[in-house]
């Protein structure tokens, strides 16, 4: 894929699966599916396992729809492709919501507690 596939594919990703999360919580999301694609993880691998039942609970609620989430997650995911906020979980690759530990952070580094997520780098 190219990089502009991989945004717009995160862009409908977050649009679907991250539509009742908060606009600060969502960038920290993107940025770690954004450095783990980095690492030459494919989007079909890393959508794959964050609706793992294994993994945890991601909140997901399926479904998406058109209008505003589908505005705010294009604003969200072109600012974070295109570098315009700072990356706020120091290069995290994985993340988890803070009231479940899933056995895969154990051994990790923990780079950042946002929001409801907390976040690791492998």
């Amino acid at each position: 894929m190219t990089p502009l596939e991989n945004a717009l594919s995160v862009c409908n990703l977050v649009r679907k699966e991250f539509r009742d999360t908060e606009f600060y919580d969502i960038i920290p999301i993107v940025y770690a599916i954004k450095n783990r694609l980095s690492r030459g993880e494919s989007l079909d691998q890393v959508v794959r396992e964050l609706k793992s039942p294994k993994l945890g609970d991601y909140s997901f609620s399926g479904g998406g729809q058109s209008g505003e989430p589908c505005l705010t997650s294009l604003s969200i995911v072109a600012g974070v492709f295109a570098g315009l906020y700072d990356d706020p979980t120091n290069g995290a690759t994985r993340f988890h919501r803070h009231d479940h530990t899933p056995a895969w952070a154990d051994g990790l580094q923990c780079t950042a507690l946002l929001g409801p997520y907390i976040y690791y780098r492998a």
